[in-house]
Parts: structure tokens; C-alpha cells; sequence
């Protein structure tokens, strides 16, 4: 069985050498980046695949489903973010956790997110050691999703490649007539992009906002996995949902748009 990373990056060269070595010591054979920047990462590190999709719009979906076709059968693939990071609570490594789900087409895993932590300025430091404390379990960051789905609702997905159709989005994937369960072997409803918080056995530790700068930086002006921008007013709403507001925040949002 190999064991894969699938991601699709976009001016994360500040981040993308330390996410590719916490996640090979969790025992991941390859590591395969789509990078949508206009400039190389070329990560010196064995078992990691760099391919340009700079020219493309809205890459992401297609770049997942490219993924599932080049790669062998008889593979896990896990498919998040850079500023996602696989975390596990019990098991050395990727190998060990997936072991349990022998029956198992799709392991799906829930986020728990991590706001600013209080720090305005990028800082050059490990991620997961900059931010060591989770938002609340039932907070919302996006204020326009459905009632009693909360940010940690989200799910990322492992999926095991076989002689079965896969389809993958950005969030969830389907295979038809096929089991889903979340990271205890509960089944879970594979057609739905969220589920039940589960922070047991292993999850997602998403860096969704960083430092204000870093938000700032990496949210405001861009565009979303589907190549339509959202509104900045909204973004600035949202991280404010998430993190306190306060004067030298607002400060850095507003110097952010006077440089722009």
C-alpha cells in the first residue's frame, strides 16, 4: 500500500518546506504539489513532485481528479491544504491510523481550526508551534453557512485508490456504492461536505486566518477554489468571527489596503 499527499498551493514559499517534512515524518511515501504561483517552490526533499498549473483557473478539483488517475492503485491519498496539517492522536503514522479501516473507500476527518492566537505579525516559526490553541468546537468563521454547521464541520478526505469511480471535490469525496466513515469507523454520509465534529483518533489542524498580516496577505484580494473572488468586506467579517477585534488589527487590515 503507498501512502500519498496531494496538494494545490499558492504563494505558501514561506510555509510549503516545513509542511512537506512534518507530514513525511508521518510516514507518507510521496508528496505531490500542484503549484498554482507564478514561482517554483523546488522543494529539496526526497518523494515530493512539484507540477506547474500556474496558467490554469480554478485548478484545484481537476488537479485532485488528475491525482487519482496518475496514481497506483492500491493507495491512500489525502488531499488538503498548506495550511492544513494532518494531525494524529494515537498512531505514529499514516500506515498505523489508516490500518484500521480495512474495509474503508473513504476516511473522512474534521478540521479543528486555529485563529490568530492573539499574533498580529508574521514570525518566522514553525506553524504548529506559533499557534497552540484551537478556536471553540462549535464556532462559526463563515456566517453564511447553514444553520448548525459550524467551521469544524468541514471534512477532509483520505481516499483509497482501487478499480472504483472516485470523484473528488475541494471538500468531500464520492464513490458510488462505496463506505465512508469518519476517524473512529463511524459511517458517515459521503455526499455531504460537512458532518459531525469528531476530534478523536486523528483530525485536521487548519491555520485558516494566521497572524493578522498573514490573513491579510494570503485572503484579501484573492480568489477562492472555484476562481471567484469574495468580497474583502465579507473575508474581514468572517475573520472577525473568528478572532478579537482590536485596534492593531484594524490598523494592519487597513495599512494592508493603503500599500495595495
Amino acid at each position: 500500500m503507498n501512502y500519498i499527499l496531494v496538494t494545490i498551493a499558492k504563494n505558501e514559499h514561506k510555509y510549503i518546506n516545513h509542511w512537506c517534512e512534518y507530514h513525511l515524518k508521518l510516514g507518507f511515501d510521496r508528496i505531490i504539489i500542484f503549484n498554482n504561483s507564478p514561482v517554483p517552490y523546488n522543494v529539496m526533499l526526497p518523494n515530493v513532485e512539484e507540477y506547474d498549473v500556474s496558467r490554469e483557473t480554478a485548478p484545484q478539483p481537476g488537479c485532485y481528479n488528475l491525482a487519482i488517475s496518475m496514481l497506483p492503485k492500491d493507495s491512500w491519498v489525502l488531499f488538503i491544504d498548506l495550511d492544513e496539517y494532518l494531525h494524529l492522536e494515537r498512531d505514529k503514522t499514516v500506515k498505523d491510523f489508516l490500518n484500521r479501516f480495512p474495509d474503508a473507500d473513504i476516511v473522512r476527518l474534521n478540521w479543528k481550526c486555529f485563529g490568530d492566537n492573539e499574533q498580529l505579525r508574521y514570525s518566522d516559526e514553525l506553524v504548529t508551534e506559533r499557534f497552540l490553541k484551537p478556536c471553540e468546537k462549535f464556532f462559526v468563521y463563515n456566517d453564511e453557512l447553514p444553520e448548525g454547521i459550524f467551521e469544524n464541520s468541514h471534512i477532509k478526505n483520505f481516499v483509497k485508490i482501487t478499480n472504483k469511480q472516485i470523484m473528488q471535490s475541494v471538500h468531500n469525496a464520492i464513490v458510488p456504492y462505496g463506505k465512508a466513515v469518519n476517524a473512529v469507523g463511524q459511517l458517515e454520509n459521503m455526499f455531504s461536505p460537512w458532518q459531525n465534529i469528531c476530534w478523536e483518533v486523528a483530525w485536521i489542524n487548519h491555520y485558516n486566518t494566521k497572524s493578522t498580516q498573514e490573513f491579510c496577505e494570503r485572503r484579501l484580494n484573492k480568489k477562492d477554489a472555484t476562481g471567484n473572488r469574495i468580497d474583502n468586506n465579507k473575508l474581514i467579517r468572517w475573520y472577525f468571527n473568528e478572532n478579537k477585534r482590536t485596534e492593531d488589527k484594524e490598523v494592519i487590515i487597513n495599512s494592508f489596503f493603503r500599500i495595495k
